[in-house]
């Protein structure tokens, strides 16, 4: 996010209300200091579970434009904090939990652009969930090719890709095959 950028909406990046699968694990790194005025994540912990997804679903439905002190509210609630961190620091989250990216304070003030490396891993097998990846790179990469050394050979399963993206539009055949797979 950049200076001046609003707060999120709090939320999460793996619904629970709407799935059965195993949990996603997110892995966010500060490639710089994280500083109260770039508008640190908030994590609102032990809210990976169904009670505070119906709640916060209750809260948002009856004010669904809950911004400024309504959204600060809503941190209180749920027992909010910064992750306020040095650079090189590494959170890692159930891609369950309640959270958002903080509000950023002018550049005056000292709101900065905010770089975060964010990685989220699945078990194998487990039907996707909510992505953030382009659905053209699905399967495209795997950790071994940026680590500096000759690109590995991996063949691409088309197949895997196709029931991946469609599972993920929440195509129940998709999501059956895929789980066969």
């Amino acid at each position: 996010t950049d200076a001046d950028a609003e707060q999120q909406p709090l939320h999460a990046d793996m619904k629970i209300m709407d799935s059965g699968l195993a949990p996603l694990f997110t892995v966010f790194i500060a490639l710089q200091d994280i500083t109260a005025a770039m508008g640190p994540t908030w994590l609102c912990p032990q809210t990976h579970n169904l009670e505070s997804h119906l709640e916060l679903s209750v809260l948002q439905s009856a004010a669904p434009e809950a911004t400024g002190s309504s959204a600060g509210d809503f941190l209180r609630l749920f027992g909010a904090s910064p992750a306020s961190c040095d650079v090189g620091t590494a959170v890692i989250m159930n891609s369950q939990l309640l959270h958002c990216g903080g509000g950023q304070a002018s550049s005056v003030a000292g709101g900065a652009r905010r770089r975060l490396l964010y990685v989220t891993w699945h078990l194998p097998g487990n039907t996707p969930a909510e992505h953030s990846l382009r659905d053209e790179l699905v399967g495209e990469f795997r950790l071994a090719d940026f680590d500096g050394g000759p690109p590995p050979d991996h063949e691409q399963d088309l197949t895997y890709k196709r029931l991946f993206v469609e599972a993920n539009k929440r195509d129940l055949n998709s999501m059956l095959e895929f789980a066969l797979l």
